[in-house]
């Protein structure tokens, strides 16, 4: 039941980065990844149903230990996940101002580990990418409970944590060039303090600038 929950609160959370204006968008048919699986999750605007996809991603993990390191030269971070990642790709119509939106989500034990990042036109307004999830939380009903300004690889970007006994969660938004990249970490309340949680969002690192 508690991961149900959590489910719909990260599909809410991480469609294109908090940008709810597409969350229509349609997925990107993956022919050259290895399997595929469909599900329906229910959203504030009703359902919308999205293609998950299992590649081989490019990971590293020590024997017997369930992390891995999950890396995108492309797109230019790292991040240690605690098993491999579900990957979910779709892209937006020539209109917007996007291109292509990627999601990689893991579950361990009761919580949930999601990066993901979205490739823009243009260069990404990491204020812009502040404020549009501070806007779909206040939409949701979600109650920030701290707003903490951080540097990562000296790079500006902010920690948000919601707390509401049945949905708590971490969110870390940087953006780079023309990406913005969100981690997200879902749990039992107090989950900020869990040291699985701050694991992965402490082994983040940029590759490039």
């Amino acid at each position: 039941m508690m991961l149900n929950v959590l489910s719909v609160a990260i599909s809410q959370c991480s469609l294109l980065n908090e940008r709810a204006a597409d969350w229509d968008r349609r997925p990107l048919p993956p022919p050259a990844l290895a399997a595929t699986n469909e599900f329906v999750s229910p959203h504030l605007s009703g359902s919308w149903r999205v293609r998950i996809v299992c590649p081989r991603p490019k990971v590293a993990r020590a024997q017997g230990d369930v992390w891995q390191e999950y890396r995108r030269d492309d797109v230019g971070f790292r991040i240690e996940m605690p098993g491999a990642p579900k990957i979910r790709v779709e892209k937006g119509d020539p209109k917007d101002n996007w291109t292509i939106s990627t999601d990689a989500q893991v579950r361990y034990q009761d919580e949930i580990f999601d990066v993901s990042w979205t490739e823009f036109r243009d260069i990404v307004s990491v204020e812009d990418e502040y404020t549009r999830f501070r806007d779909m939380m206040t939409r949701a009903g979600y109650r920030i409970e701290e707003d903490i300004p951080l540097t990562l690889n000296d790079v500006p970007a902010r920690e948000f944590i919601i707390e509401t006994g049945n949905i708590n969660f971490v969110r870390r938004i940087v953006a780079v060039r023309n990406f913005a990249i969100g981690l997200h970490a879902m749990g039992a309340r107090n989950t900020s303090y869990s040291q699985t949680v701050r694991r992965f969002l402490d082994s983040f690192r940029l590759l490039r600038t």
